[in-house]
C-alpha cells in the first residue's frame, strides 16, 4: 500500500494507472530493466551469430549451385562432342560399307559377264 500525504492510494498512482502499469507515452522502467544488458546482449549476439551462419550457408549453397551449373555445362559439352564424334564415325562406316558393296557388285557383275562370255 502506497501513501501520499498520509492518504492510501490503494495501488493507484496519481495518473490513474495501477502500480506497475505503463502509462501511454511513458516507459515502464521496471519492464525496461527486466530485458536490459546481459540477456538482451546475449540474445542479440546469438541472433547476429545465427544470421552470419545463415549468410555463410547461403553463400555455400550459391557456390555449389554455380559449380553444379558449370559442371553441367562441361558435361553437356563433352557429351555433345562424343555424340558428334560418334555420328562422324557412323557416317564413315556407312561410306566404307557403301564402297564395299559397290566393289562387291562390280566384282559380281564382272564375274557374270565373264561367265556369259565363256558360255555364251
Amino acid at each position: 500500500m502506497s501513501a501520499l500525504n498520509g492518504n492510501s492510494t490503494n495501488g493507484v498512482t496519481l495518473n490513474g494507472t495501477s502500480v506497475g502499469e505503463a502509462t501511454p507515452g511513458h516507459i515502464n522502467m521496471a519492464a525496461a530493466d527486466a530485458w536490459s544488458s546481459p540477456v538482451t546482449d546475449d540474445l542479440e549476439a546469438e541472433r547476429r551469430r545465427l544470421e552470419r551462419e545463415i549468410a555463410e550457408a547461403r553463400e555455400l549453397i550459391a557456390r555449389a549451385e554455380a559449380r553444379s551449373v558449370d559442371r553441367d555445362i562441361e558435361v553437356r559439352a563433352i557429351l555433345r562432342a562424343e555424340l558428334l564424334a560418334s555420328k562422324e564415325a557412323i557416317a564413315e562406316m556407312e561410306r566404307n560399307h557403301e564402297q564395299d558393296l559397290a566393289a562387291i557388285r562390280e566384282s559380281v557383275r564382272a564375274e557374270i559377264e565373264q561367265i556369259r562370255a565363256e558360255h555364251g
